[in-house]
Formats: structure tokens, C-alpha cells, sequence
């Protein structure tokens, strides 16, 4: 049940990816507002990662997840009864909140068992099997019954999703989850995971904006979108298969290598616009995501101890909320200008220079390098 959860969790927002563009679209919002559109739930989930920490410490990690997906599932029926671009905005900012809360939680949850290689590994695959089935899925129902059928149906799976919440294992041991922002912060293996998480959302939102307006554009119909979509999560769930066979034993150089693989996926499409090498564009972005994904959440939980933990992972994916916020944001502004993947270029480029920075503190590399001994729950 933990591994459906996880699976619930991912494929709301992963299906989402190649009609929220067209759909703000379809209510006359500019390229600007259409960024806005897709990067604000990233901004309130940030909001919602936030006060996860403190809606947790009084209910647990169990009944946070649980308010997380019936929230969530309210939401989802709203996008129905959408009129106005205005209103998609605003109902945005409530999905992103309502789903911000949980997830934090859910990583905390299944953060504690042993062989977190292996385990985060599978994690990822359970994602890229959302990445797989959410998006082309959600093409081919909003192609032939509208995009509302798409989000009653997600309202509909979270609403069952929920119903599994008490079949999840109790947080042990039962400790209360600390609130130590500014410790989680200052940490350097935390650094290299924060960093990593930044860049890598920061090209899979800039990618969410840009790719589904580009292949309109150059006339494909959404179902392309969402089966190249679903190229890249086919090579992500294989490569983390890889890993979870093998494990992950030095995982900063396995975040290296999968960044090259993501920069050299997306210098192919700012070079073609044919649909054959944006698959193979696909398959380079997604054997690097399968690298990255893994060893980045292996650096934070060897950074960690489980009281810590959720905190950190607060942190964490505020930082993805913020980088899939202000890349379709600044896509937007710069849609009309040059191409964004450049800027998304640029930014990993940024992130290399942390992870050398860091790296040169052998001390750091040898402790995100090993595998804490936490109790299993």
C-alpha cells in the first residue's frame, strides 16, 4: 500500500504536465501568465511544505498525509468549474498547498527503512512510473473528453488514496519530528542535496512550460507531448532499476553524471525540432533524472538523522517548489526572446559549482557516502 500511496502522491501533478499550458491557453492568458499559471502551484507548495513541519508535530506523519490527499481531492473537482484564467491561478496555489503538506511526510515516512539506496531507488521508479502513465494518459482523455475529466478522475484516485493513509506503518521510532530550520541549513552534504533539487526541478518545470507550447507550435497534436512524456519516464524507472539492483555507494558522483546526461538531453532540443531526436533528447533527460533523482535523496538521509529528517525534507522540496515555480515564470518572460532551455543550462552550471565548492571537504563526501543505520518502521 506504501508503494500505491507513493504512486497517488506523484501522478496528480506528473499528469498534469501537458494540459495545464494548453488549458491556460484556451483562456486567453498570455506566454507570461501561462508561466505563472503552471509555476504557482510550485509556489504554494512551498507554503504547504512550510507548515507540513508543524502540522505534523501535532498530528504525525500518518494523519498529515491523510489531511494532505483529502485536501487535494477537493481541490481536484474545482478545476471543473474553471471559467477564467484568474481562477485557474488561484485554484493552482490551493492544489500546490493542499499537496505540499504530505509530501515531506511521505519521504520522511519511507525514509527509515534500511538500505536507503535501494529503497530511494525504488522510490524513483514508482515516480517514473507515474511519469510513464500519468502524462500520456491525461493527453488521450483530455484529447477526446476535456481536460475536466482528467481532474475528476485525479480527485476521484486521491479520494481512494486516502482510504490507504491508515495502512501505513507508524513512524518509528515515535519520536516528534524536530523543527531546526537553521541546522538543516547550514549543513554541507544538505547543500549538495538542496542544490540538486533546485536544478533538477528547475529543468522539469522549465520543460513542463516550454515542450507542450513548442510541439503545438510546430503542429504536433498533445498526444505527442504526452507519449515523449512518457519516453523519459520509461528510461528514469529503468536506470533506478539499475540502481536499485546495484545500489548507490558514492552517490554524489552518480548526481554528476546524471546532470551531464541532462545537459546534453537538452542542448538536443534547442538544436532540432524533429520528433525523432526529441525522443532521443527524452531518453538522455530521463537516464539522467533516473541518475540524479536517487542519489540526491541518498546525500540528504546520510546528512540526517530521523528526527532531523523531516525538516530537512521540508527544505528540500521547497527548494523543488521554488525552482518549478520560477522556471515556466521566467520561461514566460523570455518565451518570446530566446530559447529557456538555455537558461535551465545555465543554472545546472551554477549547481556544478557547489558540488565543487563542497567537494573539496573529503570529510563531507565520505559522510553523505555512507548509509545511516535507522531504525526500519
Amino acid at each position: 500500500m506504501e508503494k500505491l500511496v507513493i504512486f497517488i502522491a506523484f501522478f496528480d501533478n506528473l499528469s498534469q504536465q501537458p494540459i495545464i499550458s494548453p488549458l491556460a491557453a484556451a483562456f486567453g492568458a498570455s506566454p507570461l501568465l501561462i508561466g505563472l499559471i503552471v509555476g504557482t502551484y510550485s509556489l504554494g507548495s512551498i507554503l504547504g511544505n512550510v507548515y507540513s513541519l508543524y502540522i505534523c508535530r501535532k498530528l504525525g506523519l500518518r494523519t498529515t498525509i491523510y489531511l494532505s490527499f483529502m485536501l487535494v481531492s477537493v481541490v481536484l473537482v474545482s478545476y471543473a468549474l474553471i471559467q477564467t484564467s484568474e481562477q485557474l491561478l488561484i485554484v493552482r496555489i490551493l492544489h500546490g498547498a493542499a499537496a505540499g503538506i504530505g509530501v515531506p511526510c511521505i519521504f520522511s515516512l519511507v525514509s527509515q527503512a534500511r538500505q536507503q539506496g535501494r529503497k530511494m531507488s525504488e522510490v524513483g521508479q514508482i515516480i517514473g512510473l507515474a511519469a510513464i502513465t500519468g502524462p500520456p494518459l491525461a493527453g488521450v482523455v483530455s484529447s477526446r473528453w476535456g481536460s475536466s475529466t482528467v481532474f475528476v478522475g485525479l480527485a476521484l484516485l486521491f479520494a481512494f488514496g486516502a482510504l490507504l493513509i491508515p495502512t501505513l506503518p507508524q513512524q518509528n521510532p515515535p519520536k516528534k519530528p524536530e523543527i531546526n530550520i537553521k541546522a538543516v541549513l547550514i549543513d554541507n552534504g544538505l547543500h549538495i542535496a538542496y542544490a540538486s533539487a533546485f536544478s533538477l526541478m528547475f529543468s522539469t518545470g522549465m520543460l513542463g512550460f516550454w515542450f507542450p507550447l513548442q510541439l503545438l507550435a510546430l503542429g504536433y497534436p498533445l498526444s505527442s507531448t504526452g507519449m515523449l512524456f512518457g519516453l523519459f519516464g520509461v528510461t528514469a524507472i529503468c536506470v533506478m532499476g539499475i540502481a536499485r539492483t546495484y545500489g548507490i555507494k558514492t552517490p554524489v558522483h552518480y548526481v554528476c553524471l546524471g546532470f551531464v546526461s541532462i545537459c546534453l538531453g537538452l542542448s538536443v532540443f534547442t538544436i532540432s525540432s524533429n520528433l525523432w531526436y526529441m525522443g532521443v533528447a527524452m531518453i538522455l533527460y530521463g537516464f539522467g533524472f533516473g541518475l540524479v533523482f536517487p542519489a540526491m535523496n541518498i546525500v540528504l538521509i546520510n546528512s540526517t538523522s530521523i528526527t532531523n529528517r523531516t525538516s530537512a525534507y521540508a527544505i528540500f522540496h521547497s527548494f523543488f517548489s521554488l525552482a518549478v515555480f520560477l522556471a515556466p515564470l521566467l520561461g514566460g518572460m523570455i518565451y518570446t526572446r530566446f530559447n529557456p532551455l538555455l537558461l535551465v543550462l545555465f543554472v545546472i552550471g551554477m549547481s556544478f559549482l557547489v558540488f565543487l565548492k563542497i567537494g573539496l571537504s573529503r570529510r563531507v563526501l565520505d559522510i553523505i557516502s555512507k548509509e545511516r543505520g535507522d531504525p526500519v518502521s
